[in-house]
Order: structure tokens, then sequence, then C-alpha cells
């Protein structure tokens, strides 16, 4: 490997890895203002997510400029395709943090509906299988490698059971239906972050091979 796609491998994983950080200072802000019923620090996230969309992107287009230019062999191939995958979760993951603001603003509007515990825990879940990753992925920079255990993030069987309860409540009480569609929107764009999360996870693990 020349030095210069070296020098083009290691730029390419410190905006990565810039971008991972604040994904993750992303979807905690999300975690902390949705008990809070916090909108105006759920809003701020989603700003925050639509201006680093872009910074996603960018990697993207990194990751494919050197593999055009470059043709790097399969070693470095794995780590550019592993890259560019990393990226669009996070900038999907992104997308999810930017649609649940609007849910949580006006969940801050409904103080007398709880919201199901199921709800925060699908998210919290996601989070911390994301934060196991990105401390693998540090650590493997560190040592010769660590192997990633991908597991689900979803919150499987307890996700399922708030989204029962919560269509249950939706039935049952019909003054406050809208503000239950909400924490059955956060809770499904929860799930969905969960799989992108599991994507970063498989990727990461491709990473650290």
């Amino acid at each position: 490997m020349s030095v210069a796609h070296s020098r083009e491998l290691t730029k390419l994983s410190e905006h990565l890895r810039a971008r991972a950080a604040i994904v993750e200072s992303l979807f905690e802000s999300i975690l902390r203002a949705l008990p809070e019923r916090d909108g105006p620090g759920a809003m701020a996230a989603a700003e925050r997510a639509r201006a680093d969309w872009r910074g996603g992107a960018s990697v993207e287009r990194e990751g494919v400029a050197l593999m055009a230019e470059r043709k790097p062999a399969a070693e470095s191939l794995r780590l550019v395709v592993a890259s560019i995958k990393m990226a669009i979760s996070f900038r999907r993951i992104h997308h999810v943090i930017a649609t649940i603001a609007p849910r949580i603003e006006a969940l801050s509007r409904h103080a007398e509906v709880s919201i199901p515990h199921g709800v925060g825990r699908t998210g919290a879940d996601a989070l911390r299988v994301l934060k196991r990753a990105l401390e693998t992925w540090r650590l493997s920079d560190e040592s010769e490698g660590r192997p990633v255990v991908v597991t689900s993030t979803c919150g499987g069987k307890i996700a399922e059971r708030s989204a029962r309860e919560i269509v249950q409540r939706i039935a049952s009480d019909r003054a406050n239906a809208e503000a239950y569609e909400h924490c059955l929107g956060v809770l499904r764009a929860f799930e969905i972050a969960a799989e992108y999360v599991n994507g970063v996870a498989d990727d990461v693990a491709a990473l650290c091979q």
C-alpha cells in the first residue's frame, strides 16, 4: 500500500469517527428529551441532525472516490466498503432522530399522558449496542482487533408489548388518542433506528477483522 493510499484511508477513518461521535451525541440527546418531554431540546437535536446529514454524505463520497481512483486491494476494499455502509447507517439514524423530535414536541403538550416504559427502553437498548460497537471499534485500534457480538437492539418482546399497550390505549382513551399515536410513532422510529444500529455493529465487525 502506498503512503498516499494509507493516508487517504486514515483520513476516511477519522471523518467516519467524527460522524460516529455526532450520531452518539444526537441519540443521547433525543433519549434525554423523551422522558422530560423537552420539545425544544428534541427539536434542537433534530436541527443538529439535519445540519450534519451532509457530513455523512461526504464520507460516502470520499469512500467511493477512493475505490474509483485507487482501486484498493481486498483488505483495503473491505475497509472502504464497511466505512461507506456505516456512513449510510449514520445518515439514516440522523433521519430517524429528525422524525422523532416533532413527536416529542407534541407530547410536551400532553403532560397527562404517560409514555409507556417500553418506548424509551427500545431506544436505550439501541443506544447501548451502538455505544458498545463504537467502543469496540476504538479498542481495535489499540490492540489487534476484538470481535463484535451482534445482538438485537429493537427490544423484541418489550417493543411489541409496548406497541400492543399503546394500541389498546388509543382504542380506549379517544380523548388522548393523538398523544398515544405519537408514542407509537416514537416506538416504531426507535425500532427502525435499532435496525440501522445492527448494521453499524456488523460494519464494525468487518472493520475489526
